[in-house]
């Protein structure tokens, strides 16, 4: 049995011939594929910790942020959820250094078919990794 600590985030997807998983716990990446059909458990030890500071915190928000974090951090800004309501290209943005990396890099729409017809899209840093998600 090992036993591994550490905060989850989401897994690492390689796109290779099958697609090779993996996440990182404790500093370490760790395969995912060879536990396919093996049981898993997963204990919660009752820390939340911000995935943008690092801060223990009683409550995340947001996929993770601490509730300061919620309020400034650019990774945390509506327009992540709804794209519509980026307003980087006014200059306008909680850090423009940031949105000009993520906001306004090229992107690009994407068709995938999973339980039905989706149209998406995605920055070009997240090429495939979206599309695996998908």
């Amino acid at each position: 049995m090992m036993f591994i600590e550490g905060n989850i985030r989401k897994m690492n997807a390689e796109n290779e011939t099958p697609i090779q998983y993996s996440i990182v716990l404790s500093g370490k990446n760790l395969p995912i594929n060879k536990h396919i059909g093996s049981i898993i458990s997963l204990k919660w030890n009752g820390v939340i910790n911000c995935v943008k500071c690092g801060k223990q915190t009683n409550k995340s928000f947001f996929q993770g942020f601490c509730y300061p974090c919620f309020i400034s951090a650019p990774e945390s800004s509506e327009c992540i959820l709804k794209p519509e309501l980026c307003q980087a290209h006014q200059g306008i943005s909680r850090d423009m250094e940031w949105a000009e990396r993520y906001c306004l890099s090229n992107h690009y729409v994407y068709i995938s078919l999973t339980s039905g017809i989706k149209v998406g899209g995605t920055r070009y840093t997240q090429i495939p990794t979206r599309w695996i998600d998908q």
